[in-house]
């Protein structure tokens, strides 16, 4: 069984990965705080805490 959106049948055409300028295009659009909001919600220490 297909994997991600295609699997779900809710991408209904091919996909491409995004050039690094459309990533950087979109980015710009946005602004800082969808990515602060990213951030806050995956952060997590990497260290153990012997270390």
């Amino acid at each position: 069984m297909p994997l991600g959106l295609q699997g779900a049948r809710r991408w209904r055409t091919s996909w491409a990965v995004p050039s690094t300028a459309a990533i950087w295009k979109a980015r710009s659009r946005l602004g800082v705080a969808p990515l602060r909001q990213l951030f806050a919600r995956v952060r997590r220490p990497v260290a153990a805490p012997g270390t």
